[in-house]
């Protein structure tokens, strides 16, 4: 082959691997074994230390970039085949067992339905009833609930979320470098979702110091603007996992698909805080208490805080926090989603984003010592 054809070759195979295919040319989802390598390597670096795991990963040269999530722990690799990894931070309980998750059956019920998915029953070692306890409080308001666990919890599920008035997930989740989050799926398999993946609506994820180093499908608010339905009126989200309140691209996706309220916690919460948090609160709203009172009871009471190493994480909300169970399983039809959603009605302020003055701190923040620091109290969407 002459010098110059050689040449052009090379070109090719370097531009091909810099872009993913454009629309209409078959893509695949799955990482290939090197990018799996190297997002293994990454992931156990990470576990000790992430800005040992991000130097590690720049100087890769299959690593085309590097980000860290909002919350400075997340870390998105993006590689130069155009594939990207989304690396959680290390979960405090994580443990493998074998399944033993029957299989749940959606119910055929036609009074307004809620749904609980357990993504990771097995994984964290919950056992074969978790959710049980979240299922009941809510069937005791009326609801007919369909339940989810393990890899039952598929992309397409998490995709018919806003046909329920209230859902209730226990999973992992992270913030991306933009603000919108990352809520898994318990399913593996990236093939069928190759135009989602095209579009960056799913991210593939993994967490920190997993030994199996599995990858799972994960939606982002990005996913429900563009591939699902409107959230019916007075809907309730409820992400039982990690930093989720510090996402706010991913909030305001959803309100402006017409959710109502989002329950969730703004840093990293252990496994074993999640476990009774979500029965607590889905109890408490079930006897008719707003999210607004059930949540400041849960911080109040221990039940909504969660502490790992020196960092302090809060159950909280964003939204309406006098919504109600009762209302949500009032109000079924799908809301009208608008460029820009119209204020909801809360005894305090929401997190909707206002101006402030140059050098001022964001809501729920103070200076000090010349930077902007989390203030930790109970509040509206931290006491919440």
């Amino acid at each position: 082959m002459p010098f110059s054809s050689l040449i052009a070759a090379v070109a090719l195979i370097v531009a091909a691997s810099l872009f993913p295919a454009p629309p209409g040319v078959p893509y695949s989802a799955r990482l290939s074994s090197l990018d799996r390598a190297v997002g293994g390597t990454v992931s156990q670096l990470a576990a000790h230390d992430v800005r040992r795991a991000v130097a590690w990963a720049r100087k890769n040269p299959d690593v085309a970039g590097v980000e860290l999530g909002l919350d400075r722990h997340t870390i998105v690799l993006h590689y130069t085949d155009g594939h990207e990894l989304v690396i959680l931070p290390p979960q405090p309980v994580l443990v493998r067992v074998p399944s033993r998750v029957p299989h749940s059956m959606p119910s055929d019920s036609a009074t307004p339905r809620a749904l609980v998915l357990e993504p990771f029953a097995s994984q964290l070692g919950f056992g074969p009833n978790t959710g049980d306890d979240e299922a009941n409080a809510l069937r005791a308001v009326g609801f007919s609930v369909d339940i989810y666990r393990d890899g039952q919890v598929t992309v397409p599920v998490m995709q018919r979320i806003p046909e329920y008035a209230v859902t209730y997930i226990e999973t992992h989740a992270a913030v991306m470098p933009d603000g919108d989050a990352v809520v898994m799926t318990g399913e593996q398999d990236p093939g069928p979702y190759a135009d989602y993946y095209r579009d960056h609506t799913l991210a593939q994820a993994t967490v920190s110091g997993d030994p199996t180093k599995m990858l799972y499908n994960g939606v982002t608010g990005a996913f429900y603007a563009a591939h699902a339905a409107p959230f019916p009126a007075g809907s309730l989200l409820y992400v039982n996992g990690c930093v989720v309140l510090n996402a706010p691209h991913f909030w305001s996706t959803l309100q402006g698909r017409g959710l109502r309220t989002l329950i969730s916690w703004d840093g990293e919460a252990q496994a074993t805080s999640d476990q009774t948090a979500g029965p607590f609160v889905l109890g408490q709203l079930s006897h008719g208490l707003t999210v607004a009172s059930v949540v400041t009871d849960a911080v109040h009471q221990g039940v909504g805080i969660s502490v790992i190493g020196d960092q302090v994480a809060h159950l909280g909300y964003e939204g309406n926090g006098q919504e109600t169970l009762t209302n949500a399983l009032q109000a079924t039809d799908p809301a009208t989603p608008t460029a820009t959603p119209s204020p909801t009605a809360t005894t305090q302020p929401t997190s909707t984003p206002r101006p402030r003055k140059k050098g001022a701190c964001k809501p729920g923040h103070h200076r000090s010592h010349g930077k902007c620091v989390k203030t930790h109290h109970p509040r509206s969407r931290r006491s919440s």
